[in-house]
C-alpha cells in the first residue's frame, strides 16, 4: 500500500506505460482509486502503528525515544505529516472548507513524509523499497517539469455564457492527444504556482489543436470566469497529456458515455476519436443552457448511434434546427431520465436495430415543437435573454450599430458612423450573435424588426429598443411547410417502434459505459448495472 501510494502518481510513467504492451495487463488509464484506497488505508495504518508503539515505549518508561532515536522520530514525523495529506482529501466538511490550492499543497508534504518512512526502520529493507518508489515518483515529476509541461504563448479563450470558459490552444511540439486524455493547466496571470486538472479533447473544427472547458464551480475557475468576459487570448502552460479512464474506450464494440454538466468534454473526445470505428451513444444531462447550444454547434455527433441531451435548465435554447434534421439520432428532452432503464433502451435499440421506446421519441418530439416550432418573436426574446446575462442593453444596442455599418460595407455605402440601426444591420446582429444559422429567415427578421420599430420608420435608434419583451402570440408553424415536411421525415424514422422487451440476462460483454461528472446518484446506478448485468463501467471525476 506505501509503494502505491507514490506509483499510482507517477502520472509520465503511466503515460508511457499505457502505450505499451503492459496496459493489457494492468489498468494503468485508472490509478486513482487505487491511490485513493491505498491513502486511506495507510493514513489509518499509520494512526494505528503509532498509538501502539507510544503505548509501548510509554509503559516501558522508554517516551523519550520517540525524539532520540532515529524510528522514534521519522515515525513521528509521519504521524504529524498524515492528517495534513490524507484528511482534507478524504472527509467532505473538509474538502468543502478548504480551497483545492491549500489542499493540494498540504498533499506535498508526502515527499516529506515517504522521506522519513524511508529511515523509519534501519534493520529493514524498507530504506530501498520505499525509496525505490519515492525517487521514482520523485524522478518522473521533474521529467514531467522540464520535459512534459509546454508553454503555450496563445491560449483562445471563449466565454460560455455563465457556465464555463472554453480554452483552445495549438498543439505545442511534442504534444499529441491521444484522446480520452486529461491535462494540468497552470495560467500564471491567476495564479503562478496553481495547477488545475481538465479533461483533453480535440477541438472539432481545427486541426491541430485541442481544447478544455473550464466549468465555474470554485475560486479559481471563477477567477478565471471574471478575467475573460469577452474572448481573448493570453499564455499559458499545459502538463500533460495524461490517460483517463476514458481512454480504455477501445476495449468495447459498443458504449453509452453519461455526462452531467460539464462532463461531457471526455466523451467529446472519445466521439471524435472513435465515431467511426465504435457505436459512441451519448447520454447528457445538463441545466447550463450556454453548454448545449456551444456543443451543439461545433460538435458533430455519431449518426450511427443515440445521442439523447436531458436538458434541466430553465432559459429557452437558441439552437439550430440543421443538425437535428441531419442527424434524427439526436434528441432533446426536458427533465431528468430513468437512467438505467434508458441505457437498457439504447442497448437493445443498437443491437436490434430498432428504436427507442416510444414513450422517449413522444417526449423527444414535444421539445422539438416547443424550441422550434415557435414564434419568431419567441426565438429573438430567446437570444436576447441569453446575450443580456452577459451584456447590457447598452452594450447590444453598441454591437447593433457596429453590425449596421459593416452592413452598410457590404453594399457599397461609405459609411463612417451610425446611431441607428437599420433591417440590413439587424439582420447581421441576430446572425453574428446568436451564431446559429437560419434561426431566422428574412421574412421572420422583417417581423421581428417591424416590432421592435415603435417609430415606424424602418430604424432602431435607443437601446430600450433591444429590452426582452414579453411575446403576446403563443407557438405557431409560421407557415413554414418545408420544414415541417422535414419534421415529418424524421419522425417517421423515429417514431416505429412500440415497447420493449428486455431481458437483462443476455451477455451485455461487448458494451461499456463510460461516465464523467460528480452525480452521486448516476454513480451508484452505473455501479449497480456493472454488478447485476456485468457491462463494464469506467468513471471519471476531478473530486479532488
Amino acid at each position: 500500500m506505501y509503494m502505491l501510494l507514490f506509483l499510482s502518481k507517477c502520472h509520465n510513467l503511466r503515460g508511457a506505460l499505457h502505450r505499451t504492451y503492459l496496459g493489457e495487463w494492468l489498468p494503468i488509464e485508472n490509478l486513482h482509486h487505487l491511490h485513493t484506497f491505498a491513502g486511506t488505508f495507510v493514513s489509518v495504518e499509520i494512526v494505528w502503528h503509532s498509538f501502539w508503539h507510544i503505548m509501548r515505549w510509554g509503559v516501558g518508561g522508554d517516551i523519550e525515544f520517540l525524539w532520540r532515536h532515529r524510528t522514534g522520530v521519522t515515525g513521528l514525523i509521519s504521524l504529524i505529516c498524515t492528517p495534513f495529506i490524507a484528511y482534507p482529501m478524504m472527509f467532505q466538511r473538509l474538502k468543502k472548507s478548504i480551497p483545492y490550492e491549500r489542499r493540494k499543497a498540504m498533499h506535498y508534504l508526502s515527499a516529506v513524509w515517504g522521506l522519513s518512512i524511508m529511515f523509519h526502520a534501519p534493520a529493514t529493507n524498507i530504506f530501498w523499497v520505499m525509496g525505490a518508489c519515492v525517487f521514482l515518483y520523485l524522478g518522473d515529476w521533474l521529467v514531467g517539469y522540464f520535459v512534459g509541461t509546454f508553454y503555450c504563448p496563445t491560449l483562445m479563450m471563449t466565454p460560455l455564457g455563465e457556465s464555463a470558459v472554453e480554452i483552445v490552444f495549438e498543439h505545442p511540439r511534442g504534444f499529441v492527444n491521444h484522446g480520452g486524455n486529461y491535462v494540468y493547466l497552470c495560467l500564471p496571470w491567476l495564479g503562478k504556482a496553481e495547477w488545475h486538472a481538465f479533461s483533453l479533447y480535440a477541438h472539432p473544427t481545427l486541426e491541430n489543436h485541442s481544447s478544455v472547458c473550464v466549468a465555474k464551480l470554485g475560486d479559481w475557475t471563477g477567477a478565471l470566469h471574471r478575467a475573460v468576459p469577452m474572448p481573448t487570448a493570453k499564455p499559458g502552460w499545459v502538463y500533460g497529456p495524461h490517460p483517463s479512464p476514458f481512454s480504455g474506450a477501445t476495449q468495447a464494440e459498443s458504449m453509452v458515455c453519461v455526462a452531467s454538466g460539464i462532463g461531457i468534454t471526455p466523451t467529446l473526445g472519445t466521439v471524435k476519436f472513435l465515431a467511426g470505428s465504435r457505436r459512441v451513444n451519448v447520454v447528457w444531462m445538463c441545466r447550463q443552457p450556454d453548454l448545449i447550444e456551444y456543443f451543439l454547434r461545433t460538435v458533430s455527433f455519431d449518426d450511427k448511434a443515440w445521442t439523447l441531451i436531458y436538458y434541466t435548465g430553465q432559459r429557452k435554447l437558441v439552437i439550430s434546427e440543421e443538425q437535428f434534421i441531419q442527424n434524427p439520432r439526436i434528441l432533446l428532452l426536458r427533465g431528468r431520465p430513468d437512467l438505467r432503464q434508458l441505457i437498457l433502451d439504447i442497448m437493445h435499440a443498437c443491437e436490434t436495430g430498432g428504436d427507442l421506446p416510444r414513450a422517449t421519441l413522444d417526449k423527444a418530439r414535444e421539445m422539438y415543437r416547443e424550441t422550434f416550432r415557435c414564434g419568431a418573436t419567441q426565438k429573438f426574446e430567446a437570444l436576447m435573454e441569453r446575450l443580456q446575462l452577459t451584456y447590457s442593453n447598452k452594450d447590444l444596442f453598441r454591437s447593433a450599430l457596429h453590425c449596421t455599418m459593416m452592413a452598410a460595407h457590404d453594399l457599397g455605402k461609405d459609411v463612417d458612423e451610425v446611431d441607428k440601426v437599420t433591417l440590413e444591420g439587424f439582420a447581421r446582429f441576430v446572425r453574428d450573435t446568436s451564431k446559429v444559422r437560419g434561426l431566422l429567415n428574412a421574412r421572420e427578421l422583417e417581423s421581428v424588426f417591424s416590432r421592435y420599430d415603435l417609430s415606424r420608420d424602418g430604424f432602431l435608434s435607443k437601446e430600450r429598443h433591444f429590452e426582452r419583451r414579453c411575446s403576446l402570440g403563443r407557438c405557431s408553424l409560421d407557415g413554414e411547410q418545408e420544414k415541417a415536411a422535414k419534421l415529418k421525415r424524421m419522425v417517421s424514422l423515429l417514431v416505429s417502434g412500440n415497447a420493449i422487451v428486455r431481458d437483462t440476462e443476455r451477455d451485455y460483454g461487448n458494451w461499456q459505459i463510460l461516465y464523467c461528472g460528480g452525480t452521486a446518484a448516476v454513480v451508484k446506478t452505473v455501479k449497480e448495472m456493472h454488478d447485476e448485468l456485468g457491462v463494464g463501467v469506467s468513471i471519471e471525476s476531478f473530486d479532488w
